[in-house]
């Protein structure tokens, strides 16, 4: 009988903590909301730009890859400074997505992108642009900032 009980004991003690590892990952993200066929889930922190796209795969998602002009819109109306998943980290000046697709459709500021002061690699929604849309601008991936994890639903 104590030895059933250990067992039942030591279960409830194992299934508490994962509850409270998920609870704490919840607390970290909001979930934005469903647009298209995909879930955003928008960091309560800041970090790098290779933090968070390995926290979006442990997640089984990935930082947010842009399709087209409305999703565009739905991500600027969020108005957060966000890393999205898209570099130019493995080639300088050829900007692919981080599922590997080359990048076809932009939405870069207006001058960007620019690699100023060289190692500008990765890039973010970047609000001070006065274009309605074109809000994208290439910063240092080692800069701190919030991101988007795009989960697509099947």
């Amino acid at each position: 009988m104590t030895e059933e009980r250990n067992q039942l004991q030591s279960e409830r003690d194992k299934l508490q903590s994962e509850r409270d590892e998920l609870q704490s990952e919840r607390d970290n993200f909001l979930l934005v909301k469903v647009f298209g066929n995909s879930n955003y889930y928008v960091s309560m922190e800041q970090n790098t730009w290779e933090y968070a796209n390995q926290d979006c795969l442990k997640r089984g998602a990935q930082l947010v890859i842009i399709n087209n002009q409305e999703e565009q819109r739905f991500l600027i109306a969020l108005n957060i400074q966000t890393w999205i998943g898209l570099s130019d980290r493995e080639t300088e000046g050829t900007w692919r997505w981080v599922d590997g697709t080359n990048l076809t459709t932009a939405y870069w500021g207006r001058g960007e992108p620019n690699n100023l002061g060289e190692g500008e690699d990765c890039a973010v929604i970047y609000h001070d642009f006065t274009d309605p849309v074109k809000k994208w601008n290439d910063t240092p991936c080692t800069r701190k900032r919030n991101w988007i994890c795009e989960k697509v639903i099947d």
